[in-house]
């Protein structure tokens, strides 16, 4: 969990000091936009079960960029 709290900082730093958008980090970083689908699923799934959840996404809904 650690490591992937960090990665998502860092990607999130990165996109925001070179002013790109989602979509063009993801393209830049070779990303595929299935990974970041699958991951606002579990988002959401995490916040309709209630407070302090963390869901895991699917990995067969996550395709190669």
């Amino acid at each position: 969990m650690e490591n992937s709290a960090a990665l998502s900082h860092n990607l999130r730093r990165f996109r925001d000091e070179h002013g790109l958008s989602q979509a063009e980090l993801a393209e830049r970083a070779g990303i595929s936009t299935s990974l970041f689908k699958a991951a606002d699923q579990a988002l959401y799934a995490s916040k309709q079960a209630g407070r302090n959840r963390v869901t895991v996404a699917a990995a067969d809904k996550v395709h190669a960029a």
